[in-house]
């Protein structure tokens, strides 16, 4: 689903009237964008959802692991394996494809790779958005204790 189609502007606007009907439920509001993004996403080549739905999980779980540790040390480790997972799904999504092709142009095969899709490049947008998810719980967290030692 490309931006400046017919039926992009169908699916936003359906998007756009439920997200904002169920703005008043908090937990059915967030739960509705994710299905949504996930449509979204799906759209295109819905072989990666399981992928997407990985990388959402992750990022949640280890967000409620920060959230729930009692020691700086330990929020620290759940932040950096979180970005590292999410750091290297975004490498291996956006990187191997160009890597591979300058291998084979260096050593001279005959062999030819398709270019990047744009799944791809939203498996990259979404692995983006996971990772920027995990620091803000660290943020919110750090500011709550500011907050208490004052």
């Amino acid at each position: 689903m490309l931006f400046p189609t017919v039926e992009y502007a169908l699916f936003f606007l359906t998007v756009l009237a439920v997200a904002w009907s169920l703005y008043r439920f908090p937990r059915t509001h967030k739960a509705f964008l994710l299905l949504a993004s996930y449509v979204f996403y799906g759209f295109w080549n819905w072989t990666y959802l399981p992928l997407l739905f990985g990388i959402s999980l992750f990022s949640g779980l280890t967000a409620q692991r920060i959230q729930k540790s009692e020691s700086a040390r330990a929020r620290k480790l759940w932040l950096v394996a979180g970005v590292v997972v999410c750091l290297a799904t975004l490498g291996y999504f956006k990187y191997t494809g160009f890597l591979l092709t300058n291998m084979l142009a260096v050593v001279g095969g005959g062999l030819r790779l398709r270019r990047a899709s744009l799944s791809t490049r939203r498996c990259c947008r979404w692995a983006f958005r996971s990772l920027s998810f995990m620091p803000s719980r660290c943020l919110v967290i750090a500011i709550a204790a500011r907050s208490r030692s004052r």
